[in-house]
């Protein structure tokens, strides 16, 4: 059976810029910053103290139908981001056979980390009743269904920060197979509460240039210090081509390849060799092996050994045509978002391709020697993308690479 094709007709973004893809979008173009100090919660005492945090008193209230207490902020902001889309693509009511995928790493873990302290500090019968269906993982896209009256395949997925690509590349397995000809699909993080920053911190990963918070994430980078962590949301809109075609609508363009796949390696480094296989898969699936892509949204997250081994894994697919290839780092200025990371990356490659603008990375006055390919330094350039790659290399080794096209 021929493989169906599909489009994006539709995206929407709620980020640490707002609502809305275009406020998402303009930050990015702009080369501006959205990491900022942690207002949600007293850090005195923090070695890290800051984060791309989202203010919870600026987010709508996005339900209508469900109990309040059900709201982690990892739900709000995903079913605000899929509202936008679903009124990007020309839906006033979406199809209520449509499938809704969507990927994060720790979906609920404010709520979470809430309701520990509660437990601690002041005992179990504070505890809120509605802390398991607030935390679950697979509360998002749940709420999102009630909320909406969809009614088709329902799937959460949980590959740390490859989340959100798995789900897109999932959607389109459903629709490429048939199982669905519409496909609600991207991921949502918020993962700034004490504990979860404690635990990052332990781990020894993030940035603690709290002084210059602007400038803090400094992907491929020789004075690099870590990561920082981002809240976001994004969702597209996915539809089979003949289906949208015959209802007139709009497409950004078309995802035609996906791959997946595990580093079988060690569950905090990356490998080199299953990133080039990855890349080299998703190539393959889109029918498209040995060509050189036109642009790649880099997974890039300020860590030593994950942008050395990015630039590695690219170098070995693409050989000495690498350099031709600009390459963004976008978490310089969305911090990282975990499993919503690979959904808003795919969000921010269609815009670059409508407008023909290639985002900066931020803050790379000095690059590190062996991180040598075009990152598209510190402002956005002109550039029209034909093919287009993004990238999402997750804790764990897990995986995922996209090819989008016109």
């Amino acid at each position: 059976m021929k493989r169906k094709r599909v489009l994006v007709t539709g995206m929407g973004v709620f980020s640490a810029a707002g609502s809305g893809k275009e406020a998402y979008w303009t930050a990015l173009r702009c080369g501006q910053s959205l990491i900022s100090p942690i207002r949600r919660f007293d850090t005195a005492g923090y070695r890290t103290r800051i984060a791309a945090t989202i203010d919870e008193g600026k987010v709508p209230v996005p339900y209508s139908k469900t109990d309040p207490n059900l709201w982690d902020l990892s739900a709000s902001i995903a079913l605000l981001s899929i509202r936008e889309a679903l009124e990007d693509a020309g839906w006033q009511e979406p199809p209520q056979d449509a499938a809704i995928v969507l990927g994060s790493a720790v979906a609920g873990i404010v709520s979470l980390d809430q309701q520990f302290e509660n437990f601690y500090t002041r005992g179990g019968r504070f505890v809120m009743p509605y802390t398991v269906p607030r935390i679950m993982l697979n509360a998002p896209a749940a709420l999102a269904s009630i909320e909406l009256g969809i009614r088709g395949p329902m799937y959460m997925l949980g590959t740390a920060c490859s989340s959100s690509s798995q789900a897109i590349g999932l959607g389109c397995r459903l629709i490429a197979c048939g199982l669905a000809q519409t496909c609600i699909a991207g991921g949502t993080e918020s993962p700034v509460s004490p504990g979860h920053l404690q635990a990052w911190d332990r781990l020894r990963a993030l940035s603690k240039d709290n002084e210059t918070p602007w400038r803090a994430c400094r992907p491929f980078s020789r004075n690099r210090s870590g990561l920082v962590l981002g809240e976001g949301a994004a969702a597209l809109i996915l539809e089979e081509r003949e289906s949208a075609i015959a209802r007139g609508a709009r497409s950004y363009g078309e995802i035609v390849g996906y791959a997946s796949n595990s580093d079988a390696h060690q569950i905090l480094q990356p490998s080199v060799e299953s990133q080039e296989d990855c890349i080299r898969a998703a190539l393959s699936d889109a029918g498209r092996s040995g060509a050189l892509p036109d642009y790649i949204c880099a997974h890039g997250t300020a860590t030593i050994e994950g942008d050395r081994k990015e630039t590695e894994a690219i170098k070995a697919c693409f050989g000495s045509k690498a350099s031709q290839i600009p390459i963004s780092g976008t978490k310089s200025m969305t911090g990282h978002t975990l499993g919503a990371s690979g959904a808003l990356g795919l969000v921010s490659t269609f815009l670059a391709m409508r407008d023909d603008l290639l985002p900066p990375t931020a803050h790379l006055e000095e690059p590190d020697p062996e991180c040598d390919l075009d990152y598209v330094p510190n402002t956005s350039r002109l550039g029209s993308i034909s093919l287009a790659l993004v990238n999402s290399f997750g804790f764990g080794g897990c995986n995922a690479v996209l090819v989008v096209s016109r």
